[in-house]
């Protein structure tokens, strides 16, 4: 096992000295991930990330659309309904919920087992966090059908299955005599045409129940601050940026941005709490883990993700990152989600104006 790993290791650096020798000397880098230049789901927050038999479970997206063209209305499908599959992994959803969404047609309400939710978001609703909700119940017996616990407390898992369609989801056939193995639902344009990954993102959200009633709260953010002013969503109240200049840099003959930097900050609470599975060489209680990874439709960041509470050290002040805005004049949208690693999250958004 170790000489795999060694090999698979290696194998990993001879593919990324590949990469490296590839690139050409000038010309447009990959976009880094905090950038948010396509349609993406930025966030799905579950109220409750650990929950109990018989809970309801609500889910809020956000998402934005950085379509080259511009936003566009989207459609928000939500499928529930998949309780321990196979595997312990969302791929075993596919079979478990396929044939129910595979059913449905226009007009069909979703069978009472499968709780599906469709809604149409308008373009200004893009990159609002809480606008699109669901809710899930939690089955009085879904401990009852969990597998036996290898270690530790026994606990089952509840999977919400979501997509964001710039057109329509349609449901599709499975592989004949395989099943589906696939997605068993695509995006489709007006003309019927199946639409492309910059159309179409499907995803999916976990939540766990242990047997030994544990729970787990989000994380806290209030909001952002810019150069320590707190940022907020009234257009009134929007904080101008500006770029100082722009200098032609040599070698490639490209134009490099020269611009003012600002530091940008999730406003995080100290809310981490002890990991009940997570212990020090002394045995000594451990706290979850809470960090910020910081997005963005337009502009960088030095980094776009900040630890805010360490297990051993607790809660940390610099929760901060350095962003630097674009040159091109306009509004400026930016997202701080707050992760811990026990499935927690919540997100924070606002809008600067780049003169």
């Amino acid at each position: 096992m170790k000489e795999a790993a060694i090999h698979l290791r290696l194998l990993a650096l001879a593919l990324g000295a590949l990469v490296l020798l590839s690139q050409p000397s000038c010309g447009d880098e990959f976009a880094p991930p905090s950038l948010i230049d396509s349609l993406r789901v930025i966030a799905v927050a579950a109220d409750k990330p650990y929950a109990a038999p018989g809970d309801d479970v609500t889910f809020s997206l956000t998402y934005h659309d950085g379509f080259p063209g511009g936003p566009r209305e989207v459609e928000v499908t939500w499928i529930g309904g998949c309780v321990n599959p196979p595997g312990g992994s969302y791929v075993g959803c596919y079979d478990q919920l396929g044939e129910a969404i595979a059913g449905l047609s226009e007009g069909d309400p979703p069978p009472a087992s499968v709780p599906i939710a469709r809604q149409r978001a308008e373009p200004s609703l893009s990159g609002t966090p809480g606008a699109l909700t669901f809710t899930v119940p939690i089955p009085d017996d879904v401990l009852a059908t969990a597998p036996p616990a290898v270690s530790g407390s026994k606990f089952a898992s509840v999977f919400v299955l979501f997509t964001v369609c710039a057109g329509t989801v349609r449901p599709v056939p499975p592989e004949e005599g395989q099943g589906f193995v696939s997605l068993p639902f695509a995006c489709f344009d007006d003309a019927g045409n199946r639409l492309g990954a910059e159309h179409f993102v499907p995803g999916f959200s976990q939540i766990y129940v242990f047997a030994d009633g544990r729970q787990n709260e989000n994380p806290v953010i209030q909001g952002l601050s810019l150069n320590g002013a707190e940022l907020t969503t009234a257009a009134q109240d929007t904080v101008v940026v500006r770029c100082t200049e722009v200098a032609e840099e040599e070698g490639c003959g490209q134009e490099e941005t020269s611009c003012v930097t600002y530091e940008l900050r999730g406003l995080v609470e100290d809310t981490a709490e002890l990991d009940p599975e997570s212990t020090d060489e002394e045995g000594n209680p451990l706290r979850e883990v809470v960090w910020i990874d910081y997005y963005t439709d337009a502009g960088s960041f030095e980094d776009d993700r900040a630890l805010a509470s360490d297990a051993a050290r607790g809660f940390l002040s610099e929760q901060k990152t350095v962003w630097t805005p674009p040159a091109e004049p306009g509004p400026v949208r930016l997202w701080a989600v707050a992760h811990d690693n026990r499935g927690g999250m919540a997100v924070t958004s606002a809008m600067v104006m780049v003169e």
